[in-house]
């Protein structure tokens, strides 16, 4: 933080995120400036280097290769990865950040001139908000510390909580109070002596298609993907895995283990009941590996108990169902003494594995139906209605009213539909999943975070390692999806890695299903929560928008985008209870 002038205030930051990890917080003033971080996190402590002085949350997984470079260099390196990330941006400036692979948020004085730079990593793995305060700037990991700040206002960020309703997403650089931000993930940001903050952008993932044979992709695909996977399990011991049912997490399994023949993994698979194909699924990959599995049990029943503290967790609640059987699972793999919880997060995003991309793939091969069928694939992202004719008439037809629009934020600006589909021809799936794998997936990966961080534990996916994503988009869009089968170019990739049952198995959601028994909680929860007098006296919503969402077929459940609308309203009023209301301290029953 900037300019606080008092440590026990900066030392009052630090124990508001206890539960991220350490006994204590340590800080070092350096000028007008206060860094601190725990004291068992990755670096511990502040490190410092002559002029400089470094903090960071970081998990960094290719430090042998930095070390190396650095000697090469003829920098001698001291042991720790703090000393080793402050070598490096020492050694090379800014320009070592698009080195780093891994995860990481930082901060970096430099007392030459009282600057202070601000960092994320590519994938937003690692979260960091900053607000203004007292003239000055404080930043931190999670935004709860800045509720025990003296004076500080809390108040709500309309247009970020309608974001919140529409796409179950934050604005890239706003939170749900519209006093507090947080840097985008690929920035860095120079902090001006006023408080300033204005991200720069450091990293960028281009369409770098290649023109070549199938095979060809498949080699580099994965080549790619082992090397991803060597580098996130070197060193752990246990090599944790959270393991679904589908190609992805299977193929990290496959590849893991053949990396580490002797080595002890855990792997974990959760559901909602027993007989959840995607539990039975995990418990034959992990029985053909010879992997020490657990399964998890997460009924409908749990959102109870396990909804506030959740939302506590999360902040910003952007979470479906499935980020409470990351809770779970990460809870799990603790008892365990798991540290570092694999899963493969963003490997749709890259290779064009969602039901949605199936409609981008038609995109780009029948270009006279690009406007309509990007009108269809807005809707389903957002849940605004189709201005065109045979647009409104397919949704209506195939969806059959299954998505119900957001309720409007009072004093919001109104939902809005995505932007039309880019003008990429046959490449109009690439060019989505790049842009979403660039900026959409930092939006969303702070739930998994989040979810692991509550436990203790970190994650790591080898899908978005630098490398395998520039990989991933060397391919054209027709060796990703052809229509009928997702993924095509990882399926053939892994042949060698994955029996031919498990590589085509198709893929279905890992979460806690939208049953009749999971609404019948769901409106439990919801009815006194979002009652008309409450919701009236909130002043964030209109009650007969909510009054109506909550309407459910008699002696029938919602369906699932449908459930997922009240899902988020409870979830939002549970964050104004804690956030707005309270002082960001962890909710007591």
């Amino acid at each position: 933080m900037i300019r606080c002038g008092d440590p026990e205030v900066a030392r009052g930051l630090g124990e508001r995120l206890a539960h991220r990890g350490g006994v204590s917080s340590e800080i070092a003033q350096v000028g007008p400036v206060w860094l601190g971080a725990r004291s068992d996190t990755d670096l511990g402590q502040p490190v410092t280097k002559g002029p400089l002085t470094l903090v960071a949350d970081l998990q960094l997984f290719n430090a042998p290769e930095l070390a190396r470079e650095l000697e090469g260099a003829g920098v001698v390196c001291e042991t720790g990865l703090g000393r080793l990330l402050l070598a490096a941006l020492e050694t090379w400036g800014l320009d070592a950040l698009e080195r780093l692979n891994g995860a990481f948020a930082l901060a970096l004085h430099d007392a030459r001139d009282d600057s202070v730079l601000l960092a994320r990593d590519l994938a937003g793995a690692r979260p960091l908000y900053h607000t203004r305060w007292h003239g000055g700037l404080v930043f931190a990991s999670e935004y709860k510390a800045f509720l025990g700040l003296p004076g500080f206002v809390r108040r709500p960020n309309r247009a970020a909580l309608q974001n919140l309703h529409t796409r179950k997403l934050m604005p890239a650089t706003d939170t749900l109070l519209d006093t507090v931000h947080q840097l985008p993930a690929g920035c860095h940001a120079r902090v001006s002596s006023d408080g300033n903050v204005k991200a720069v952008r450091y990293w960028d993932l281009s369409l770098d298609l290649r023109e070549r044979p199938l095979r060809e992709h498949c080699d580099d695909i994965l080549e790619s993907f082992l090397r991803a996977m060597e580098r996130r399990t070197r060193g752990t011991d246990p090599i944790g895995l959270s393991l679904s049912g589908g190609v992805d997490s299977m193929a990290m399994l496959a590849a893991a283990r053949r990396a580490n023949p002797e080595r002890r993994i855990c792997t974990f698979s959760a559901g909602d009941a027993p007989g959840d194909p995607e539990i039975d699924w995990a418990a034959r990959a992990a029985k053909h590996f010879g992997s020490e599995h657990e399964t998890l049990i997460v009924p409908a029943e749990t959102l109870r108990t396990d909804l506030p503290h959740l939302v506590w967790h999360l902040e910003d609640p952007i979470a479906r169902t499935e980020t409470l059987l990351y809770y779970r699972t990460a809870l799990e793999a603790q008892r365990k003494q798991v540290r570092v919880l694999l899963a493969g997060h963003g490997a749709d995003g890259a290779l064009g594995g969602m039901a949605r991309h199936q409609i981008l793939a038609l995109a780009g091969r029948v270009p006279l139906g690009r406007g309509t069928l990007g009108e269809i694939y807005s809707f389903t992202q957002t849940g605004v209605a189709p201005r065109g004719v045979l647009a409104r008439l397919l949704t209506s037809l195939v969806l059959r009213n299954q998505i119900p629009p957001a309720p409007q934020v009072l004093g919001a600006p109104p939902p809005a539909a995505l932007a039309a589909l880019p003008r990429a021809g046959p490449e109009i799936l690439n060019e989505v999943c790049r842009m979403a794998t660039l900026t959409g997936l930092p939006l969303w990966l702070p739930k998994v975070e989040r979810a692991h961080v509550a436990a203790r534990v970190s994650f790591a996916s080898p899908f978005v390692d630098p490398e395998f994503l520039r990989a991933a988009f060397r391919v054209p869009s027709r060796y990703k999806h052809t229509l009928r089968q997702d993924k095509m170019v990882f399926r053939q990739a892994i042949a060698g890695l994955l029996p031919e049952d498990f590589r085509h198995r198709p893929k279905f959601a890992q979460r806690i299903r939208e049953t009749l028994r999971f609404c019948e909680v769901l409106e439990e929860v919801a009815r006194p929560l979002l009652s008309r007098a409450r919701v009236a006296q909130r002043g964030l919503l209109d009650p007969d928008d909510v009054a109506r969402l909550l309407e459910r077929p008699r002696h029938g459940a919602w369906p699932p985008e449908h459930a997922m609308r009240i899902w988020t309203l409870v979830l939002g009023e549970l964050w104004a209870e804690i956030f707005l209301d309270g002082d960001g301290r962890y909710p007591t029953p």
